[in-house]
């Protein structure tokens, strides 16, 4: 394979795999945001406020790491776009 399929390759998958776990992440954050209510197999285990403590813990922990997953992406796009050595990468003229 060429240095250009591979770049390419090695670029389509890293965002194919930030896109799923994007993804669950937010299937787990709707979970958090609308089970409210504590379940009935935990509830002998954990009251009410300690369910909802950790909850919103969960919640502002998702959001937290929705913004790092992004800042990471834009830091491989620069690093891959902007600062990558290899002439492959760099923009043609």
């Amino acid at each position: 394979m060429d240095p250009d399929s591979i770049f390419w390759a090695i670029f389509v998958f890293m965002w194919l795999v930030y896109q799923w776990e994007t993804y669950l992440s937010y299937r787990q954050r709707e979970l958090y945001r609308t089970v409210t209510k504590i379940p009935e197999n935990i509830s002998s285990i954990m009251d009410q406020e300690t369910y909802e403590k950790a909850r919103l813990y969960n919640l502002d922990k998702s959001t937290f790491g929705f913004y790092v997953g992004v800042w990471g992406e834009i830091e491989h796009l620069v690093i891959a776009f902007i600062l990558c050595p290899i002439p492959t990468c760099q923009p043609r003229s």
